[in-house]
């Protein structure tokens, strides 16, 4: 129904807010400062470029998925919607429904693992605070 498919809609935006406004990009600066406190030099160009390659992967495979999906039900673009064999139909639902929960659960998982918290981190952010005031004496 409308209303059903407007409140999962809702929902869905619910879970996708957080991270498109500021999840990937308060990460982006976490692994940066990382980088930067082992090593010494600042790489966000590195980084950015990375970031941008890794943003095309998704996409990409949901376009794989898909099709290999809608081909192996017997999807046959010449024909009608209502010529497709039902489970032509069944592949699209599969596909809206499982595919976005799979990915919820690997991001889950990754966050889980992320392993910039607690003392890790605070130590980061010391030695990054540390080189930024040894620069700027030395300036």
């Amino acid at each position: 129904t409308v209303t059903g498919t407007m409140l999962v809609v809702a929902l869905i935006g619910f879970g996708l807010q957080g991270p498109m406004l500021v999840g990937a990009q308060l990460l982006f600066g976490d692994t940066v400062d990382e980088d930067y406190a082992q090593t010494g030099i600042r790489r966000e160009g590195l980084y950015r470029g990375m970031l941008g390659f890794v943003y095309r992967w998704p996409p990409a495979f949901s376009a794989l998925l898909l099709s290999e999906m809608l081909n192996s039900s017997g999807y046959d673009a010449s024909l009608s919607a209502m010529e497709h064999p039902p489970m032509v139909g069944n592949s699209i639902r599969y596909f809206i429904a499982f595919a976005p929960m799979i990915s919820a659960l690997i991001g889950a998982a990754l966050a889980y693992i992320y392993p910039l918290h607690g003392e890790r981190f605070k130590q980061i952010q010391a030695d990054v605070q540390r080189r930024n005031a040894e620069l700027d004496n030395s300036q």
